[in-house]
């Protein structure tokens, strides 16, 4: 959650002028946090090969991010949408709670994803306008 603050922070003041930057330090944050949370989560690898993994799958995937900006849209998008949905359901638990998992899981999913093409259809209009 950290590296996640870190990167929305490098996005809400510097934005575009290091595009470059901000599209790998996205996918590097998305890629590591998600193969460290399998990793973690399988008990497979000791410590040392979890983080050397999760650092090696973070570094693919923020040159992928970097490579082809749409991918990197798309990450952007996707963070946002996670984030956003975690918040929100974090003041629904106030008045709400859910019996079950997979209602927050899929609100969860369901926004990063819709969030993810709302922010690849905005990048793809702006690109084709100039």
């Amino acid at each position: 959650m950290l590296k996640d603050s870190l990167t929305n922070f490098n996005f809400c003041f510097v934005g575009y002028r290091l595009f470059r930057a901000t599209m790998i330090a996205t996918g590097f944050v998305f890629g590591s946090e998600l193969v460290y949370f399998v990793c973690v989560e399988e008990n497979i690898f000791p410590l040392g090969g979890k983080i050397g993994l999760s650092v090696g799958a973070g570094l693919l995937c923020g040159l992928t991010a970097l490579l082809i900006p749409y991918v990197g849209f798309f990450v952007a998008g996707f963070q946002f949408g996670l984030l956003s949905a975690i918040a929100g359901l974090i003041l629904l638990e106030l008045g709400y709670h859910p019996f079950t998992k997979w209602i927050p899981f899929g609100v969860i999913l369901g926004v990063g994803i819709l969030a993810a093409l709302i922010v690849s259809i905005i990048a793809r209009v702006s690109v084709q306008n100039f």
